[in-house]
């Protein structure tokens, strides 16, 4: 029988001479996360990830997994949580390699290096116009959406210079040119409220007047155009014609005077167009909105460019005799 105090000194030989396993399991644990946080070897090169709204840290992960752009979808998930973030969402481009802390840096940050195109739509543009100059900036927008959109909302997709990502949707970019409307048309809602008329019927008359006149002759022309309106006389503005039939003042016929089918014809129907023509800027509408007086009831720009005015018809007729005819 082996004495007791030699069973405690060969117990404690044993043990200390065994491996630190605690040691070993945090080293294995730290290899294991080392190997996981680093670029999948086969990362892919210009593929795009969309992150829904509403869209949590599990699902990202697993579509970050299966694209390849992490090695693994618990260390996404540990690292996102520890660090109590949130991701972000929208469209995000990968071209190139990055390990799993740049990956959560960016889909944290709504860092999405998606190209971003600088668009300009100038007053009195037309949902056609719009359509065409996005579709020339980016390629593969979806150009039938948006100009089925915008023929809905024409008159209050607002002028302005924006910047949109190259995945950006027809409906978003319809709603950051609705929200700029809304937001810019604050600036004139004192003098709109004060005006007798709608915004239905201001941004209508704006539109007219963005293809009618230029920025010295809105005040005016919008004048002229609203004393026929309230006249009952036939607006008989040639730029209604440039929207429906696409042709300008001077390549107009008579056919195309005498066509009582066509609604946006105002030669032939009283009152405003059916919808706005243009999306018009704030100085038209403005105009629209609050006039300057004027003795005058007809203009006519003359091919030189110019504005002639004229209080009847008489000097009218004079007017494009001498500067049309």
């Amino acid at each position: 029988m082996i004495p007791i105090d030699r069973n405690k000194k060969e117990i404690r030989i044993l043990v200390e001479n065994k491996p630190n396993f605690l040691v070993v399991f945090l080293l294995i644990i730290f290899v294991l996360t080392l190997t996981n946080t680093t670029t999948p070897t086969n990362f892919p090169d210009g593929k795009t990830i969309t992150i829904e709204k509403g869209q949590t840290i599990k699902n990202t992960a697993e579509i970050l997994s299966n694209e390849n752009i992490i090695r693994s979808e618990i260390i996404f998930n540990l690292i996102v949580t520890i660090s109590d973030a949130k991701v972000v969402e929208g469209t995000y481009l990968f071209h190139t390699p990055e390990n799993v802390f740049k990956v959560i840096d960016r889909v944290t940050h709504g860092n999405y290096q998606i190209p971003v195109e600088k668009i300009t739509f100038f007053e009195g543009d037309t949902s056609y116009d719009m359509a065409k100059k996005l579709k020339s900036k980016i390629p593969n927008f979806d150009v039938d959406t948006f100009y089925e959109l915008a023929q809905i909302n024409e008159g209050y997709l607002f002028p302005d210079t924006y910047e949109f990502r190259q995945t950006i949707s027809a409906e978003e970019v319809i709603k950051n040119l609705r929200d700029n409307f809304d937001s810019r048309i604050e600036e004139v809602k004192d003098l709109i409220d004060s005006s007798d008329k709608s915004l239905d019927e201001i941004i209508k008359m704006a539109s007219i007047i963005e293809g009618e006149a230029d920025n010295s002759s809105m005040q005016e022309v919008a004048n002229i155009l609203w004393k026929r309106f309230e006249m009952d006389m036939l607006l008989q503005v040639d730029a209604t014609f440039v929207y429906s039939i696409n042709k300008s003042t001077f390549d107009l016929t008579l056919e195309d005077l005498n066509d009582k089918d066509n609604p946006y014809n105002s030669y032939e129907h009283r009152g405003l167009p059916p919808t706005p023509i243009s999306n018009p800027g704030l100085r038209a509408i403005k105009a629209a909105a609050g006039p300057q007086p004027t003795p005058n009831l007809y203009f006519l720009t003359g091919r030189d460019g110019n504005m002639y005015y004229a209080s009847s018809f008489e000097g009218h007729k004079q007017n494009r005799f001498l500067y049309l005819d």
